[in-house]
């Protein structure tokens, strides 16, 4: 069982505020850098990702708007095609919305959506300490794998 280890809120609070979903990974969270731009269409309209971050094959993109559950339901599919494990941000900058959307697989249960919604105007606590399971240490690297962050994944989010 990893430390509980805690991120400088305060940072991480600027980061969640500005939609700086890079630095938050990067420097709060200790995760790896990553890019890319993936699109996929649902019902004729085109939804983009940039990939910001990622550790040991999950991998966290940011979408620049949030589209009704029935649509990031379909997106979280066609994106599970490219990276088979990730976490989706789907952002509203101008309302200052940001829905956090994981996909739970676990064998013999049905695909769950947990999906938790942030708003400029709160502390952000209640997420701050879900992301508080993603962080991995110097110290933890060499011996974290997929399924470490999936299961620290699954700790932060999998809360009915």
């Amino acid at each position: 069982m990893e430390a509980h280890v805690s991120i400088d809120r305060e940072q991480a609070k600027k980061c969640l505020k500005s939609f700086d979903f890079r630095r938050l990974f990067l420097d709060q969270l200790g995760w790896d850098k990553h890019s890319g731009i993936l699109e996929k269409t649902v019902e004729g309209r085109v939804h983009k990702f940039q990939a910001v971050s990622e550790k040991r094959g999950v991998v966290v993109l940011v979408s620049d708007s949030i589209p009704d559950y029935a649509t990031r339901v379909k997106l979280d599919k066609l994106v599970t095609k490219d990276h088979f494990e990730h976490l989706i941000i789907f952002s509203d900058q101008s309302h200052g919305r940001q829905v956090w959307q994981w996909m739970r697989r676990e064998s013999g249960k049905p695909n769950a959506i947990r999906a938790y919604t942030y708003s400029v105007g709160q502390t952000g606590e209640l997420l701050l300490q879900k992301l508080e399971h993603l962080v991995v240490t110097l110290e933890d690297e060499e011996q974290t794998g997929l399924a470490d962050i999936v299961g620290r994944m699954r700790t932060g989010f999998d809360v009915e």
